[in-house]
């Protein structure tokens, strides 16, 4: 064996130890956690329903200027079916916020870098775990209890806000029926806007839980852990010479000698990292570094440890 063998045959050790094959950093639940909030950061739930009170506005136009209010009279497009075309214009407008196909790369970046902590058999474990919350959390949205008033009572003060006595008709009366149904009225839309909106988020966690491309990585990274623990690592004979100059080349024993908090993975990564930036020309022309500059290792779709191991081993010796 020559030294370019024996130093071939030190990283594939070093590649499954500390970074393929590498004991989890994280606890899984703290990992399944993170993708959970991944998810969650791309729903601003407050401002979404910040959203309902200008849908509701701008369908009720005129309540604010008390028209309705002081002329004691209902228009006839304030009906309690305008809460529909209220509903179905809302239920548009989350459409056009609510992503699942950016919910779930948002989710494949976080594994892709959770995958360099946890290695590639404790991400498969974290993000079928994940899956199954997301698939959870789902249901417990869909089932969110319906809150405001209900429609018998909406309809009781529309019927007493329509109808006009002819005590009404002489002395104004009937503008606090109206006034009392208005404000029903948006209260009730702004619930069944509410329902919508809880119906939506949990639409979105339902698809991300049955993503194709999250379930085909979960179980590709379990099938890989197995073909990676079959993969023979022939440990060489000690060379002391040879070995000083792979720690040269290699230095996790002094990166781990020096700073507390870097361990023999963190130390060998720091290694690769090293090698990554400066071949960033050569990484995006083969797919491996993102347009925006970051790494997609793992998750590409054409990702193979053992050519993966050969190219890189390949460019920290050259």
């Amino acid at each position: 064996m020559d030294k370019k063998e024996y130093f071939e045959s030190l990283l594939r050790r070093d590649f499954l130890r500390y970074v393929l094959l590498r004991t989890p950093y994280l606890p899984e639940d703290n990992v399944v956690e993170q993708l959970m909030d991944a998810v969650a950061a791309t729903v601003d739930i407050c401002q979404l329903k910040d959203g309902i009170r200008t849908v509701i506005d701008e369908h009720i136009s005129g309540r604010h200027s008390g028209q309705q209010v002081s002329s004691g009279r209902l228009a006839k497009w304030l009906s309690p079916g305008i809460v529909n075309d209220i509903m179905a214009d809302y239920a548009g407008r989350l459409d056009a916020r609510l992503s699942a196909e950016r919910a779930v790369s948002v989710v494949v970046s976080h594994v892709e870098r959770f995958t360099w902590l946890q290695g590639i058999g404790g991400m498969a474990v974290c993000l079928k775990r994940f899956l199954d919350k997301a698939y959870v959390r789902a249901d417990e949205y869909e089932h969110v209890p319906a809150g405001g008033p209900d429609y018998g009572s909406l309809l009781e003060k529309y019927d007493a806000a329509a109808h006009i006595s002819l005590m009404e008709y002489v002395t104004g009366g009937n503008s606090t029926d109206v006034a009392e149904y208005l404000s029903e009225l948006e209260a009730f839309a702004r619930a069944r806007c509410e329902e919508v909106l809880y119906s939506k988020i949990g639409d979105l966690y339902r698809s991300v839980s049955e993503s194709q491309e999250l379930r085909r990585l979960a179980d590709k990274f379990d099938s890989m852990r197995f073909k990676l623990l079959a993969i023979p690592v022939d440990v060489p004979a000690p060379q002391p010479a040879w070995d000083a100059e792979y720690r040269r080349l290699v230095p996790v024993d002094f990166y781990e000698r020096n700073i507390a908090s870097i361990d023999g993975s963190r130390a060998f990564q720091m290694v690769l990292l090293q090698t990554f930036a400066r071949c960033e020309d050569e990484l995006r022309a083969e797919g491996t570094l993102r347009p925006d500059g970051e790494l997609q290792i793992f998750t590409a779709d054409t990702f193979s440890p053992t050519r993966w191991i050969i190219q890189t081993t390949a460019r920290i010796l050259q």
